[in-house]
């Protein structure tokens, strides 16, 4: 029979199998979580560091949280932006978190990356609403030419995003797009953005 020191031991083991299974079940499956300990402020520290707070399932992190926990948190924003081997998720979020320092060399980026081939649908569509939402006015002939892109979805994504902007000359691209298009959804997302703006 075991004695209360025998199963004590046996508890205690057993619950630390758990933890380093638990453990190593999440590295294995790049659970995320919001680091804790200090990391070595190189290079590639920032940018892992960084990639964890972008993996957030609620939404983007603040700038203040971003900034606190990577140095260079603007840089390592382009950089994991720009980098192609990077998870899909991670340049969504590093975009958006670039609207946090919307300058002249964010909005060339935002436009380079629009336009460039090999981004992804989903990245094209979220860099047409971060122009619109970032640089107002000054993006409208970034956004402009998708109003009538053969693509319907990036159609309904430019209005969209020229809706929410609701400026005069937003609401002119849109009245303008109105007269050239034959779609009927196209045309009644037209008519909506303009009746959301009114």
């Amino acid at each position: 029979m075991f004695s209360r020191i025998a199963w004590m031991k046996v508890l205690v083991g057993s619950a630390l199998s758990l933890f380093l299974a638990h453990s190593a079940l999440a590295q294995k499956h790049d659970v995320v979580t919001r680091p804790s300990a200090p990391l070595k402020p190189d290079a590639e520290a920032s940018h892992e560091r960084a990639k964890l707070l972008l993996s957030g399932y609620h939404g983007l992190v603040s700038q203040a949280e971003l900034e606190s926990a990577v140095p260079n948190a603007r840089e390592v924003m382009f950089d994991i932006a720009r980098d192609k081997a990077s998870a899909e998720l991670h340049r969504q979020r590093a975009v958006a978190a670039l609207g946090f320092w919307p300058d002249a060399t964010v909005h060339a980026l935002f436009r380079a990356l629009l336009s460039a081939s090999d981004s992804s649908e989903g990245l094209r569509h979220q860099l047409i609403g971060h122009l619109a939402r970032v640089f107002g006015d000054a993006a409208l002939a970034d956004i402009a030419p998708y109003l009538a892109d053969d693509d319907v979805q990036l159609r309904l994504t430019a209005i969209s995003a020229l809706g929410m902007l609701g400026t005069d000359e937003a609401l002119l691209l849109l009245a303008k797009a109105g007269k050239s298009e034959s779609n009927p959804v196209v045309l009644e997302r037209i008519a909506q953005a303009g009746r959301h703006v009114r």
